[in-house]
């Protein structure tokens, strides 16, 4: 038998070099009373063990054929649709079997030699293979096409899959043999202190650049490839053009002509943060390098918080996997938008919080407040955590009643009369009869909490649910209080009623979310790290997240492979062929054609690259009179909209080439005629 004693007390003095609490002696005493009185005989003994050898073998048979007799195409069809020849199943059958034979095999033989002494030993063994039992499922877990198609089936089958590896590690960590624990402790173990302390916040670090460059390049090979919008990048690049010009509440992309006012859609005084930057080299390049390199230090900032809660190397690998999160990869590759920057500053939040810098949290609160109207929901939700769990009462009273007061006062007494937005209708099912409102909302939950029910009992938001917390070893679920704390971005999603894109990951609003959800899986982290056996307990978890979060990212994620990532509305490409790179060569001939000074009315995935000039609009939104038309054939405008621009005689062809054609008004061409039949326009043009 393995001695549960000597690993209980290594375990103790493990935690002892951590935050995490010494275990009373009868904690001890209980934890080791009942192994002893459960110790099965020495035959039940052997055939759980056998049993447990079976398994693993089984499994791991199950895998070398899955991974060396099946390419990836033919593991896909079979997990989607279970076409596999008769001949391939029987080769993983026999996979599955000869793994199996093998390892009981190897144990029988064993048990021969040593008898009944040999029983405890491997009984231990059998305990220390545990995990490899769920090698089988790695092939299906990392096989990204199938569950594009079904999510909720993947989802699932993750969640329980990192739930029972959780377990299974930490039977395995108990049962690993102390002589050898000890010497990789000791081959693993960093003698210089100044190599220890830094070592893992520079592996952190280089995660952060490594993610700033990929997403920056690839985030600027998806607008080239003409994949970004005037809704949403093109706002902002028109936006913040308008504001160096002296119209800082100007956007010409969303408003119109008028240009309207931005802060009556979204109050992102922020916005001064990035300006300068923009100002070096105004284009939607710049939005998207900024925003990718934001992102990624938040892992950084993360890693710092992380840090001040548990130890280093696991704070390392916390930070690895926000940085390969799934549902931040979507919204880096969707334009470019507000809640994506600040996430840097939610972790300093919270290091400031747990480090008692009290100065700090007094600038980054307001900070975070001035990125948009709606992020002090989450903070209100963090002060209350902090008051209702004794961290920081005061301070959490303060932060609580000054965030819930600057939210009510700037969406509902400032901005409704800068604008009368539509984004009270993502709630449409909870309002009342005639009523647009967020009122009525409130109302429904509190009044009518059945049928609120059933407006979240939906699949797909089960499916968003799963995609935040399964990943994380669904830690923030595992107390209320974290569940609380985790909660706030799912005011913007799961409440949500009339509007898919708050329950994807594919868009921004999971950035609502992300701060709070790896904040609470911190905390939760902490909590497990408590105990007898905690140090072993938040091994077991930490590598449970591994494996998971590596999965996940793989099949959903934009890093680890590039055939099925979704971002924002569409499939993203991670590759720009010879074709569009000359059509964006075209696009660029002709918007320096385009005199900076004219205003310009373009197809939407052209708006972003003319909006750096006062007066850009998008077809989109139906005819606009400017002094230039960018259409491109097939480019989604309505049929009778370039009718109405263009039957008449008022703007004649300049350029054309790649699909793409630019049209200035007042301006004569014999092709306009050619160019007006390709683009489908009914009729002679007007004398």
């Amino acid at each position: 038998m393995y001695r549960a004693q000597a690993r209980l007390g290594r375990a103790k003095s493990e935690g002892s070099m951590t935050t995490a609490d010494p275990p009373t002696a009868s904690t001890v005493v209980t934890s080791i009373g009942t192994a002893e009185e459960r110790e099965p005989y020495p035959i039940a003994m052997a055939t759980q063990s056998l049993g447990i050898f079976a398994l693993a073998g089984a499994s791991l048979g199950l895998f070398w054929a899955s991974v060396f007799q099946l390419d990836r195409t033919a593991l896909a069809s079979f997990l989607e649709r279970n076409a596999l020849s008769i001949a391939v199943r029987n080769v993983l059958s026999a996979g599955l079997f000869i793994g199996a034979g093998v390892l009981v095999l190897g144990a029988l033989a064993y048990l021969t030699v040593r008898g009944r002494q040999g029983v405890p030993i491997l009984r231990q063994a059998s305990e220390v293979i545990l995990p490899l039992c769920l090698a089988g499922a790695l092939p299906s877990l990392f096989s990204a096409k199938p569950w594009h198609g079904k999510p909720l089936t993947y989802m699932i089958g993750l969640a329980l899959f990192v739930l029972v590896l959780e377990r299974a590690l930490r039977r395995s960590l108990i049962a690993f043999p102390d002589s050898i624990a000890a010497r990789l402790g000791e081959i693993f173990t960093i003698r210089r202190p100044a190599l220890a302390r830094w070592l893992p916040l520079c592996v952190v670090m280089l995660g952060s650049i490594a993610y700033a460059i990929y997403f920056s390049y690839y985030t600027i090979l998806n607008h080239q490839r003409l994949g970004t919008a005037g809704f949403d990048l093109g706002i902002n690049v028109n936006w913040c053009y308008n504001a160096l010009h002296g119209y800082p509440a100007r956007s010409s992309v969303l408003f119109g002509p008028d240009g309207g006012n931005f802060f009556g859609g979204h109050a992102i005084l922020a916005m001064i943060l990035w300006l300068p930057i923009y100002a070096i080299h105004p284009g939607a390049e710049v939005l998207l390098i900024f925003q990718a390199t934001m992102v990624g230090l938040a892992g950084t900032t993360l890693y710092l918080f992380a840090s001040t809660q548990i130890p280093r190397w696991s704070a390392m690998l916390i930070a690895y996997a926000y940085l390969l999160f799934a549902p931040l990869h979507g919204p880096n590759f969707y334009d470019y938008h507000e809640l994506l920057p600040p996430l840097v500053f939610h972790f300093l939040l919270y290091w400031a919080i747990a480090k008692e810098k009290n100065w700090l949290v007094a600038i980054l609160v307001p900070l975070l407040w001035a990125f948009r109207e709606d992020i002090p929901v989450g903070l209100t939700v963090l002060g209350i955590f902090l008051v209702v769990t004794g961290l920081r009462p005061r301070m959490g009273a303060i932060m609580a009643v000054t965030s819930v007061t600057y939210f009510l006062v700037v969406k509902f007494m400032i901005m409704p009369r800068l604008w009368q937005g539509w984004f009270a209708a993502i709630y449409k099912d909870l309002q009342a009869p005639g009523d647009t409102g967020y009122g009525s909302v409130v109302q429904t939950i509190l009044i009518n909490p059945l049928y609120f029910l059933s407006t979240m009992l939906k699949e797909e938001k089960l499916i968003y649910f799963l995609h935040m917390f399964a990943p994380l070893a669904l830690l923030p679920a595992r107390r209320w209080a974290l569940v609380m704390l985790a909660s706030p971005g799912f005011v913007f999603s799961l409440l949500t009623t009339g509007y898919p894109p708050t329950i994807s990951i594919a868009f921004q609003y999971t950035c609502h979310s992300i701060p709070y959800v790896f904040a609470a899986s911190v905390l939760a982290l902490r909590v497990i790290g408590r105990g007898a056996l905690g140090v072993i307990r938040r091994r077991a978890v930490l590598g449970a997240i591994a494996v998971a979060s590596l999965s996940h990212s793989y099949v959903f994620g934009a890093v680890m492979q590039h055939q099925t990532f979704v971002g924002g509305f569409g499939k993203i490409e991670f590759e720009i062929t010879p074709k569009e790179k000359k059509r964006y060569e075209t696009l660029k001939r002709m918007v320096r054609m385009i005199p900076q000074s004219a205003s310009v009315a373009a197809t939407e995935n052209e708006v972003p690259h003319v909006a750096t000039r006062l007066d850009v609009y998008t077809l989109k939104d139906g005819p606009a009179q400017a002094d230039y038309l960018l259409i491109r054939h097939g480019g989604g405008v309505a049929q009778q909209t370039l009718n109405d621009l263009l039957s008449g005689k008022k703007y004649g062809l300049v350029t054309k080439g790649d699909g793409l054609f630019l049209f200035k008004r007042g301006h004569e061409s014999p092709d306009t005629a050619a160019a007006l039949s390709t683009l489908g326009v009914r009729g002679p043009r007007k004398k």
